[in-house]
This record gives C-alpha cells, sequence and structure tokens, in this order.
C-alpha cells in the first residue's frame, strides 16, 4: 500500500467480529463508497463509488463491475460472495480500474477476502449465538500441526440459522428466514523460510427464502388528481386478487 498509489481500504477480522458482520452485506457499511445490492438470489451486484452492475442488468453471462476474490482466487458470480464470512483475517476494498495491480480487469475495483492462515501452534475456537425469530449461530476453528514447522492444517466451519419474519400469505410460511453453514479446510507447506504453499478447499450452501419486497403504498392518481387508468387495483381486480393492505409494518408478502 505505501508503494503503489491506490486508493484502499481494509477492514481487520477483529473489527467484522466486533461489528457482528455476517456477509459483504454488513461490510459495506464499514467501508465507505461500498454497495451490495440484491434483487434475488442471482441478481447481486457489488458497486464501488456508484459504479459496477445495476440489479436490473446483472445475469450470470456478463462480466462484473467489481471483482470479488476469496484469498485470491476469482468469484465470477457475485451470488456467491453472500456466504457467511467466518474466521477472516482481513477484507480489501481496492477502489478504481483494476488490471496490471491485481487480478484481471474491472472497471470499478475489487473486492478481496483473506482468510487466516494455519498456525504451527495448537489452538481451538468455539461460539454460539442465539436470538430472536429462534436465531442460533455456531463457528468453530481448529489449527492442528502435523509436522514441526513444516506442515499445518486449519479447519473452520459456520452455521447460522434464523426463522423467517415475513408470512407469506399464499404458502402459510414464514419467508425471509436464513439458513446457511460453510466449511474449510487449509493446509500449509513451508519448507523454506522465503516459501510456503497453501492448499485450500470451501464449501458452502444456502437455502434461503429471501430477498422479497412489501408493498408500502400504490399510486391511484395522477399529480392532478384525476384517476390513474389501469394501477394496480385494476389490474388486480380484473385478475380476481386482492391486494393486501400497504402496511410494511404487517409483514405480509
Amino acid at each position: 500500500m505505501q508503494h503503489v498509489p491506490i486508493p484502499i481500504s481494509v477492514v481487520s477480522g477483529a473489527t467484522l467480529e466486533k461489528n457482528g458482520a455476517r456477509g459483504i452485506e454488513e461490510i459495506k457499511q464499514l467501508v465507505p463508497s461500498l454497495q451490495v445490492l440484491s434483487a434475488n438470489p442471482r441478481n447481486v451486484n457489488i458497486n464501488i463509488r456508484g459504479l459496477g452492475t445495476s440489479v436490473g442488468t446483472a445475469s450470470d453471462g456478463l462480466e462484473n463491475g467489481v471483482g470479488f476474490y476469496v484469498d485470491d482466487v476469482y468469484y465470477g458470480r457475485p451470488a456467491q460472495a453472500l456466504f457467511d464470512l467466518f474466521d477472516i483475517d482481513r477484507v480489501e476494498v481496492l477502489r478504481g480500474p483494476q488490471g496490471t495491480l491485481f487480478g484481471k480487469n474491472t472497471t470499478a475495483g475489487a473486492v478481496s477476502v483473506t482468510s487466516r492462515l494455519p498456525s504451527f501452534t495448537p489452538s481451538a475456537m468455539g461460539e454460539l449465538s442465539v436470538g430472536n425469530y429462534n436465531y442460533r449461530r455456531g463457528r468453530a476453528v481448529a489449527d492442528i500441526p502435523i509436522k514441526g514447522d513444516l506442515l499445518a492444517l486449519r479447519l473452520s466451519g459456520s452455521y447460522t440459522k434464523r426463522d423467517g419474519d415475513w408470512y407469506n400469505v399464499r404458502t402459510h410460511v414464514y419467508d425471509d428466514n436464513v439458513d446457511r453453514w460453510g466449511i474449510r479446510g487449509q493446509l500449509l507447506f513451508t519448507p523454506a523460510s522465503n516459501f510456503h504453499l497453501l492448499l485450500s478447499g470451501d464449501y458452502g450452501q444456502e437455502t434461503e427464502r429471501c430477498c422479497l419486497a412489501i408493498t408500502a403504498g400504490s399510486v391511484t392518481t395522477r399529480i392532478d388528481g384525476s384517476p390513474l387508468p389501469n394501477n394496480a387495483y385494476d389490474r388486480a381486480a380484473r385478475a380476481g386478487y386482492t391486494l393486501l393492505p400497504n402496511d410494511p409494518f404487517d409483514r405480509l408478502v
């Protein structure tokens, strides 16, 4: 950072834990000019300085304006960035076009997540959190030295689950729930002081009824007070459907 003139923000893993950051959606509250928008699990986009990809045009076949990396591995789809962040050393947000300085070409910037490396000192950590709506979250990390200062293994896992808090009047279930888990294994090989080889693999799964919207109001008149033809109520009436009340505090969808 001191040798390359680039605007960058770094958030440490300790800061993430203190702020209860569960994923990149919470990181945007700690980093200036970072936006994370999610219309649904497939259309997720990350913007920096207002540049990137709009939710309406985000798709599997388009390059993203902001690159996302985990341990220097590029993630092709932004939705993969919605996993639980656990066992993280730091998160770096690089603002501005990237190319020769970092990773592949991106027009707006990059988000780089770096996980903690294995340690040659045996250790273990566990954490359990509970909350309302039947919220529970568990995390565990273990460092396992295999051979002196030559080979070490680090295993980590995370599990988060919470009941939904928006009632779906059609399916009769509570949507907007949280149900995700992930595991990661890292093997560190250091045969010399100036060389190390890190082999890592991770797997995550997310099964949620998320990304819904609650209607707060419907426009039925023009600015001059005249009726607005073919408004939402007119269309619903033709379909024989009754719209839900425009009260977001009812939490009905």
